[in-house]
């Protein structure tokens, strides 16, 4: 038990009122601390208990507390920010219940109040910074349209008391998951000062200084297996189009200057677009739903899933509008084969009502319309190519999509009488035909420049519409020297 020798040694010494508190002490202390700043959770929780504490014992802190120390102090890795949680408080009052002498029992039992109260705010504020982010979404897309996810307090609480601390921690999403490995991987690629610059192309064939540092390069992302030596041969082209896949950019297997500028991109600023990323999936739900169509603004894609594995796989773009799109979750209410403009424009709105003055519009394809306050909406053409301007008798907002009749397919999966057979008829006439959905489907609109495969593969997007640099400018990851030592001070053992 930390520093009980040293305890028991001020007190003798001292001759202070070191004693025991009772818990009846404790618990009348606690109520007053916890009363005198109504946090409507906490009086509810502690009241429940009849403010028995969870995390202050009498000589020390209890072993969920010590682990709860632990998380706060390591939530660099969650790309979260240790001084965040009050940690320089928390280490002055510890060391003020348990290692300095007290004039009374009454005062021990207040600062011991103080601080159990202060343990879980900052539980709760970890715990919801978890489930929701840090940052407000609306802050980065000032047209985000979505839910924010809230952390269930009085059941974590509960959580705490009645089993464990590491069942009261929300576990997150496998994509989740899968980006926080990364993000460790990033981090301590970064402290091993990364990876070699490249300052010149090197040439397939080619036995250079630059083709040495390529296979360094290369190897230290695990895009080739070992950096060995030699020629710029077949393994380090399959390795360069493997880099080149992961950042979005067309796998030759020749470094080009655009992917010489990818492969010079630091280590150090890798893990930090990785740590934006967590927290920009922070925003999405936990559960996206049963079957649900995730696009990617920042890297083009749409892609949808049925019971959590991908069925589609298809480009989306935004052209011109897309740094104006929400980001948003919502929920795909019908398909609008080939839109006539005389009631699309209000199909968006959620309206039945024609805008007057509004021509037709008889190309073929399909919409699909979730209606929302920004007039988004998903369209695809038959025989089109991507990317493509909005045609001319739609309205703005729209992002298109590579293949509109498999998306129709699986938007209407559930949906009796559609078959490929209807579906094909339906996309190619010049009447509109509009198909409310028999099935809940969600949609959610993102902007993710960094993700990782459930196999640990790491992708990587440039920041095309200036998202990241705007989370980035309110986003701090790096505890302070005096955080940096209240977790050195509170997490070391005897």
């Amino acid at each position: 038990m930390r520093y009980a020798l040293l305890l028991v040694l001020s007190c003798l010494v001292l001759l202070a009122g070191c004693g025991d508190v009772s818990l009846g002490e404790m618990r009348s202390a606690l109520r007053r601390t916890v009363d005198a700043e109504p946090d409507s959770t906490l009086v509810v929780f502690y009241d429940a208990r009849e403010y028995a504490p969870i995390w202050t014992q009498q000589q020390d802190l209890s072993p969920d507390a010590d682990s709860l120390l632990a998380y706060l102090c390591r939530s660099e890795a969650e790309a979260l920010d240790p001084s965040d949680y009050a940690l320089e408080t928390l280490a002055a009052l510890y060391e003020q219940a348990y290692h300095q002498p007290s004039p009374s029992d009454s005062a021990r039992a207040d600062v011991l109040a103080q601080l159990e109260k202060r343990l879980s705010e900052s539980f709760l504020q970890y715990g919801q910074d978890l489930v929701g982010g840090r940052i407000k979404p609306e802050d980065v897309n000032r047209n985000w349209r979505g839910h924010s996810n809230l952390l269930d307090a009085p059941a974590a609480l509960r959580h705490v008391a009645t089993s464990t601390l590491a069942e009261a921690i929300p576990t997150p999403p496998s994509r989740y998951v899968a980006l926080r490995t990364a993000h460790a991987r990033y981090r301590a690629l970064a402290a091993q000062e990364g990876w070699p610059t490249i300052l010149v192309i090197p040439v397939p064939g080619s036995d250079t200084e630059a083709v040495s540092l390529l296979r360094q390069r290369l190897a230290a992302t695990g895009d080739l297996a070992a950096a060995g030596t030699g020629p710029y041969d077949a393994d380090v082209e399959a390795a360069v189009a493997r880099f080149q896949t992961r950042h979005g950019l067309p796998p030759t297997g020749q470094v080009d200057a655009e992917t010489l500028q990818a492969l010079n991109v630091s280590a150090e600023a890798r893990a930090r677009q990785v740590a934006l990323n967590l927290e920009k999936l922070r925003w999405l739900p936990t559960e996206l739903g049963k079957a649900y169509v995730l696009v990617n603004l920042a890297a083009h894609r749409l892609y949808a899933y049925e019971e959590g594995k991908r069925v589609l796989d298809m480009t989306a773009a935004g052209g011109d509008a897309g740094e104006t799109l929400p980001l948003l979750a919502d929920t795909v209410a019908y398909v609008v084969f080939s839109p006539d403009s005389a009631t699309f424009s209000s199909s968006l709105q959620g309206s039945s009502s024609p805008p007057a003055g509004a021509g037709a519009f008889s190309a073929g394809g399909a919409a699909f319309i979730f209606p929302n306050a920004s007039g988004t909406y998903l369209y695809g053409l038959v025989d089109a190519p991507l990317p493509q301007d909005d045609p001319p008798s739609l309205p703005p907002g729209g992002i298109q999509v590579g293949d509109p009749q498999a998306l129709a397919r699986f938007a209407l999966a559930s949906t009796t009488g559609w078959d490929d057979t209807r579906i094909s008829r339906a996309i190619t006439r010049e009447n509109e035909q509009r198909v409310a959905l028999s099935r809940l489907l969600s949609i959610y609109l993102t902007y993710l420049t960094a993700w990782a495969d459930e196999d640990g593969t790491v992708h990587f997007r440039p920041d095309l519409y200036g998202h990241d640099a705007r989370l980035a400018s309110r986003m701090r990851t790096q505890a302070g020297a005096q955080t940096r030592a209240a977790c050195e001070a509170l997490t070391r053992q005897p």
